[in-house]
């Protein structure tokens, strides 16, 4: 059976170079529509080969659970979810490991509920040992493409998206980051999920294909807030959560306007691949934009090793480090003559820029990076599949200058400070450690209380009256705030130090009334 599967997998590709002789693309489109066929990893090639190739894979068939199947499966997995279950949509979305259906619950709230395929985890196994061996065996082999470098990270990673307990850790971590932000993360309903069940709030949305017919009803500045949100994300996991979404296909998120607040939302779905980035990390690929911005003088090849990278792998193509890096992060730097540009997400191409500076030799620039880094490379491609789609210029570098704490990339913000020139070039003990002053990054700081369905309080002040946020609080909220180890003036003082980003400030229950603070 396991042999099957393997010459399966061969033989899809041998079928599709047969195909190429007639039409390259015919021979795609059965490459993809195989891999469709097999959930797992198999149907996760085919979403990440669609995005690279701007095939539609919108109509393609993938195998489904009957209705009767996905309650069987969740009366056998979650009989509190059956129990609390008024009625099931019988048309679901299915996705490479599982099928969303649209539920409704006896209280009258509408959830999505996703269901896992049976026998995954076996199987998802057996798919990584097969597609890393082919790998190994291939002309990568080369490159020092081999089964113990990849294999074991990616088995453990797409292992972790198996377990739905784990993805609601992950999404209700995300959810408290990008809390007031225009970005939404569904509620998980913990008691009701399993770790084959996962249950959260069902929120629409507009899929980032859809948007160009969107714009024609809710006027152009919907999709120019669209792109900015879309940067926000990035920057926000990167340098604010230290935690990036790596699965962003068309599917995993779209687009709502809320006409009472006049406002449009990124609404964010699937939190099964995830990449924590720790505090080095983040503060290296901070660098990274600064060095391509020109504004320190770091070698490319070091930072690129303190990644992780190996160096015996860099080394042929240490020559063109100089030209490759600037292209491949144009839409982090900062634009023509010190001021930033608006860019245009349809005029990159690191591919094709990869292949005209690197060749052949691309492969030893892209087996040397460390696994870890081939998940944030997903997440830049899928990121900039729905750039392409949305189809607005936007200020980057400005976003990502703003989200960034000044003690992260302090030498981004120098250059933009009074009197000095842009491309200044920092004595490398003072450039990690020098912070400039900077206006605030948020324009209000909102209050709200809740009693029920009630509100009780809704204030909205200057940002910078979170220097007074100790004075905002009741006292009896205050006292119990304190109880549970916060203290407001720290709180208020650590927010200003990084100028008062976008975000939560604190949120809580006082007997029957919900207090909730953050800044926007």
């Amino acid at each position: 059976m396991r042999l099957a599967k393997f010459i399966r997998f061969s033989g899809i590709g041998i079928a599709a170079v047969g195909k190429s002789a007639f039409s390259r693309g015919s021979a795609k489109k059965y490459l993809l529509e195989s891999l469709l066929q097999q959930p797992g990893l198999p149907a996760k090639i085919a979403q990440l080969i669609s995005m690279r190739t701007e095939l539609d894979l919108h109509h393609a068939k993938s195998p489904q659970l009957s209705i009767e199947e996905i309650k069987a499966r969740i009366s056998e997995d979650s009989p509190a979810l059956a129990a609390e279950m008024e009625s099931l949509s019988d048309a679901p979305k299915v996705a490479s490991l599982s099928q969303v259906h649209e539920g409704r619950l006896k209280s009258g709230q509408r959830v999505a509920i996703k269901v896992q395929f049976p026998r995954l985890s076996g199987e998802l196994a057996e798919q990584v040992d097969d597609f890393v061996n082919l790998a190994a065996r291939s002309p990568a082999k080369i490159y020092g493409f081999t089964q113990d470098s990849w294999g074991k990270f990616l088995k453990e990673k797409l292992l972790e998206e198996t377990d739905y307990r784990c993805e609601a850790r992950y999404q209700n971590e995300f959810s408290k980051s990008f809390h007031g932000t225009g970005i939404i993360v569904p509620q998980v309903i913990d008691k009701l999920s399993t770790k084959n069940i996962l249950v959260q709030s069902w929120e629409e949305s507009v899929p980032p294909g859809d948007l160009q017919a969107w714009r024609s009803s809710v006027g152009q500045g919907s999709l120019e807030t669209a792109a900015d949100l879309m940067v926000q994300l990035l920057a926000r996991s990167l340098f604010q959560a230290n935690l990036i979404h790596c699965d962003l296909n068309p599917g995993n998120y779209g687009f709502r306007f809320d006409r009472a607040r006049e406002k449009t939302e990124l609404v964010l779905y699937d939190f099964g691949a995830m990449q924590r980035l720790s505090q080095e990390k983040v503060k290296l690929i901070a660098r990274l934009i600064a060095r391509a911005s020109d504004h320190v003088d770091d070698n490319w090849g070091d930072l690129l090793q303190a990644l992780g990278f190996d160096e015996e792998k860099l080394r042929p193509v240490s020559a063109q480090l100089q030209k490759i890096m600037p292209a491949l992060l144009l839409p982090f730097c900062q634009g023509s003559n010190g001021h930033p540009a608006k860019w245009n997400p349809a005029t990159w191409n690191p591919g094709q820029v990869m292949d005209e500076i690197l060749g052949a030799e691309k492969w030893w620039f892209r087996t040397a990076g460390p696994p870890w880094f081939l998940y944030l490379m997903r997440t830049i491609q899928g990121w900039h599949h729905g750039m392409k789609l949305i189809g607005e210029p936007v200020e980057t570098w400005r976003i990502f200058r703003e989200m960034m704490p000044p003690a992260l990339a302090p030498a981004l913000n120098s250059a933009l400070a009074p009197g000095l020139p842009t491309g200044l070039v920092r004595k490398r003990e003072d450039r990690m450690s020098d912070q400039i002053a900077s206006p605030l990054l948020s324009k209000h700081l909102r209050v709200n209380v809740t009693e029920g369905q009630d509100t009780v309080v809704s204030l909205e002040l200057p940002a910078a009256a979170i220097e007074n946020l100790p004075d905002l609080v009741p006292d009896d909220v205050a006292q119990k705030i304190l109880a549970q180890g916060m203290n407001l003036r720290q709180i208020a003082d650590e927010i200003l130090a990084r100028r008062a980003p976008q975000g939560p400030v604190f949120e809580m229950n006082q007997g029957t009334r919900h207090y909730r603070v953050w800044l926007d």
